[in-house]
């Protein structure tokens, strides 16, 4: 069995500018899976939809696996 990747977020955002990244790449994850579909959906894409930089992303999500289960929550 493959194992899978951790979907819970690393850590909790304190900062309000950090508060506000986290939504905005839920929500681009969101869109771009609508309209892309998962395997057009890359980290650096996320991340560029969502205004926030990729090293960003990774600070709150392992993965773009972990940020479809943030949209599902």
């Amino acid at each position: 069995m493959a194992r899978q990747p951790p979907t819970k977020p690393r850590k909790n955002a304190s900062q309000a500018r950090s508060r506000a990244t986290i939504p905005a790449l839920v929500e681009a994850t969101a869109r771009i899976l609508v309209r892309e579909g998962f395997e057009k959906a890359s980290t650096n894409r996320l991340a560029e939809i969502a205004g926030a930089s990729v090293g960003s992303l990774y600070q709150y999500f392992t993965s773009k696996e972990a940020l479809v289960a943030a949209v599902i929550d």
